[in-house]
Parts: C-alpha cells; sequence; structure tokens
C-alpha cells in the first residue's frame, strides 16, 4: 500500500510543471518595472571603461530614488574561461569585486559595499557574489583579443569556455537575463608582439559580427552595444589619431569612456527610469588634453557622445556619424511630466502608433502589446 501511494505521488509530481521546482526566467519588461534591479557585470577592464561615468550620469539624471543595484567582478584581461577557473579555484587569478552604483545588497555580506580583493585559487568572493542573491541580470564580454572570432568562443581551451560560463549562470542564476557587450576596438596602427592592427571600423565589425552570431546561438536577452557607440564617435571631427584610447586598447579619460559610459545608461537605466542620456548635464574639462587619446567632456563634445551613444542603441550593427543625423534626438532630454495623456517611447519621443515594448504614458512606464 506505502509503494503504492509513493508511486502515485511520483507519477502526480512528474506531471506538474517545471517551474514549480525551479526559478522561471525573467523578462526585460518585468524586471524593469521591480523596485530593485540586481545588475552583476563579469568582465574585465573594458568593464571598469564601460562603468567609468555610470555614477555621474545617474546623479545628474536626477535619479534620487534608486531603483538598482550594480555590481562587478573584474580581473584584467579575463576571458570566459577566466571566470570558470576562478569559480571553481581551478588557476593562478586575482581578481576583485565591487559595489560599482545604486542600492546596497545586504545578503553578499562583506561584498555588499566595499572593493574586495581576492588571491590566487580562492575563488569564494567570486562564488558568493554569484550565488548569494537573484541577480536580474548578468553581463558578460570575451576578451578584447579573442572578441573577433566567436569560432574560438565555444572551444575548450584558454581561448573558449563560453559553453561552460553560459551554463554556470543558467544553474546558478536561472532568473536571470543575459547581457552581452559589442566591445570598441583597438585604435589604428596599434602594435601587439609582431602584429600591428589595422583600422578600427574593421576590427569593430569583427566584434558586431561575433556577437551576432552569439544571438543566433543562445538566449542572449540584452546587448550593450558601447564599441559602436565609440566607433560613431570616432567617425566624427572629434576623431584624432589616438581614437580616444591612451594605449591603443583600453579608452583614454575623458569623452572615450563616457561615450561607453552613456551607451550603458541608455542602453538599462534610460528604459528602468524614463530618463534617456540625451541633455544628461555632467561635464568634466579638467583632463590633460595633451595626453594621448584624452579628451574632456565638454558643452561642445557631450552632446556629441551623448547622440553616439543614442544612434548606438538604436542600431547597434551600424555604425553613423552623429554630426551626420538629421533626426529629432538632439530634443530629447527628459520622462514626460504628469498630466501628460501622450505615448512616449523611452527615449522622450511622442510615439502614433506603438508597438510592442516599453512606453511612458503620465509619467508611468506602461509595457503594450499589440
Amino acid at each position: 500500500m506505502k509503494k503504492t501511494v509513493l508511486l502515485q505521488l511520483a507519477l502526480l509530481l512528474a506531471q506538474l510543471p517545471l517551474a514549480l521546482f525551479s526559478q522561471e526566467k525573467q523578462t526585460l519588461e518585468s524586471v524593469l518595472q521591480k523596485e530593485n534591479v540586481k545588475i552583476l557585470d563579469i568582465g574585465n577592464s573594458y568593464t571598469e571603461n564601460a562603468l567609468k561615468y555610470i555614477p555621474h550620469l545617474i546623479a545628474s539624471a536626477g535619479i534620487e530614488n534608486k531603483r538598482h543595484s550594480l555590481y562587478m567582478a573584474v580581473r584584467a584581461g579575463a576571458t570566459f574561461k577566466t571566470w570558470v577557473d576562478c569559480y571553481n579555484n581551478a588557476d593562478n587569478y586575482t581578481y576583485y569585486t565591487a559595489r560599482k552604483e545604486g542600492n546596497i545588497i545586504s545578503e553578499l555580506g562583506e561584498l555588499a559595499n566595499n572593493v574586495v580583493r581576492s588571491s590566487a585559487y580562492d575563488g569564494s568572493n567570486f562564488r558568493k557574489l554569484l550565488t548569494s542573491t537573484k541577480w536580474d541580470i548578468i553581463i558578460i564580454h570575451q576578451a578584447s583579443e579573442l572578441s573577433h572570432n566567436f569560432h574560438l568562443w565555444k572551444l575548450d581551451g584558454v581561448t573558449g569556455y563560453l559553453n561552460q560560463l553560459y551554463s554556470l549562470i543558467e544553474e546558478t542564476n536561472p532568473q536571470a537575463l543575459i547581457g552581452m557587450y559589442i566591445i570598441h576596438s583597438y585604435r589604428e596602427g596599434y602594435k601587439k608582439g609582431t602584429t600591428t592592427y589595422g583600422p578600427s571600423l574593421d576590427r569593430w565589425q569583427q566584434y558586431a559580427d561575433a556577437v551576432k552570431q552569439m544571438q543566433r546561438e543562445y538566449e542572449i536577452d540584452l546587448i550593450i552595444p558601447y564599441g559602436t557607440a565609440v566607433q560613431n564617435l570616432r567617425a566624427s571631427s572629434l576623431q584624432d589619431e589616438y581614437e580616444f584610447s591612451h594605449d591603443g586598447t583600453h579608452l583614454a579619460n575623458g569623452i572615450g569612456e563616457y561615450v561607453a559610459s552613456c551607451s550603458y545608461y541608455e542602453t538599462i537605466f534610460a528604459p528602468m527610469y524614463g530618463i534617456s542620456v540625451m541633455g544628461n548635464s555632467y561635464r568634466n574639462d579638467s583632463y590633460d588634453e595633451t595626453q594621448p587619446g584624452v579628451v574632456s567632456i565638454t558643452d561642445k563634445t557631450a552632446p556629441l557622445a551623448q547622440k553616439a551613444a543614442l544612434l548606438a542603441a538604436k542600431d547597434m550593427f551600424s555604425v553613423q556619424n552623429p554630426e551626420d543625423d538629421t533626426s529629432d534626438i538632439d530634443n530629447i532630454t527628459t520622462a514626460p511630466t504628469h498630466n501628460d495623456t501622450n505615448i512616449y517611447d523611452i527615449y522622450g519621443r511622442i510615439v502614433t502608433r506603438p508597438d510592442n515594448g516599453i512606453y511612458i504614458i503620465n509619467g508611468k512606464k506602461h509595457y503594450i502589446r499589440r
């Protein structure tokens, strides 16, 4: 009798939806409506480039009631394999974790509000960061030397491990959206060993094509096209021989890192808060412009960088000179005020026939489904 009851119970459980036993993956629309959106960015020095000005942009947008927590795990030159190895204590990697912006996630304990550095063969802090809370968005990217060749990403050697990292994220955070960068390309003429790199536009195209291929083969929920924003700005009159890079690979202080952060903001925070980066008032003219790649953030350069970022958000796989654009995006500033019955897109433009997506009506975000 007891065996019969257990068998019947087992058969009943087998018929129940899997969602009852596992966390269902969220949608981007539902995530952006949450009271606190938890974002984890896993990468390398390019992560630092992209996030440099996010706190300044958030503050200058007038966002006081923050609904986000932005954390990062960074290791110089990190590949997909680096983070799988860190998780498993499997190699001689040092790294750090930190809160970059937004609300503190208390369940992370000592990692919640500090820069915490980890020694070789010790992945405990990365494991804790990844598993101690339910992340809403987890963002990854491949090391720059490998980002031009998607075929390499899926191999099992040092150049690969995309499958393993992707699976690790899905296993530890099945509810999380997975995001990806289109990174910026090396400047033309950059030399490493016996290799001299050609036009940055060609290298960017390879990066963009690799991300396209990843979109086709994996479930990628959002893409931060900051490399496209950088390339858009390189197409403008601000371009110089250093292409906003102080060493040929990393973005320089000032407008190079600023345009990258504008793209990051426009991808995640503009739709979250209904406030576009266009018109953001943050400026910094204190940089030494005699140094390679350095261009200050001024009333002349900032609007052009903001426009380059917005164009990248509209079309991440095309390069456009922001000075050639004739659309009305220069007039985009902030979210509409209350008692306004117009329908706006996330960039503040009036929409007469909205398609599926997030729109702002009477000062609040709504998801419209046709």
